[in-house]
């Protein structure tokens, strides 16, 4: 049986920098979710999801994370990849709670520091990446390249 990898990214440049991996999916049983439709052949099937980020309400939120639980256990991925942002955290404590792997790939738009998710992530995923050397310890949070 094929894995199965769930693709997570929020619409823009973490969209951009997630589908520039998309060659893993020639391999892998492959799903993209992200914030807003966006026509991508090369996976198996997509979902939209609500975009969450620190200004939605608590309410929202909640109904939010309902959705990306129902798309977690419909399609039970053996690994979440993710550029962030909050919506690809939430996959990644998913996964962590269900004893899935996740890779966590820090946006290369956060140069001086961790993006806030990152720094929770790398808590969470079982691998998190930085795309700046300067940003690696070579513990926790790692660095093999970028991916733009």
């Amino acid at each position: 049986m094929a894995k199965k990898i769930l693709f997570v990214a929020s619409i823009g440049g973490h969209l951009v920098q997630l589908l520039r991996l998309k060659t893993l999916t020639d391999k892998y049983d492959s799903v993209l979710v992200t914030t807003k439709f966006v026509h991508e052949p090369n996976f198996d099937s997509s979902y939209v999801v609500p975009d969450i980020n620190q200004q939605s309400s608590k309410l929202f939120m909640l109904k939010s994370l309902i959705k990306y639980i129902k798309i977690f256990f419909k399609e039970k991925p053996d690994v979440i990849i993710t550029t962030g942002a909050l919506p690809g955290l939430v996959f990644v404590i998913l996964a962590k709670l269900f004893f899935k792997k996740s890779i966590w790939i820090d946006s290369i738009a956060n140069a001086a520091e961790l993006s806030k998710s990152g720094k929770i992530a790398s808590k969470y995923s079982t691998v998190c990446l930085s795309q700046w050397p300067d940003l690696s310890d070579g513990k926790v949070v790692k660095y093999i390249g970028k991916v733009i």
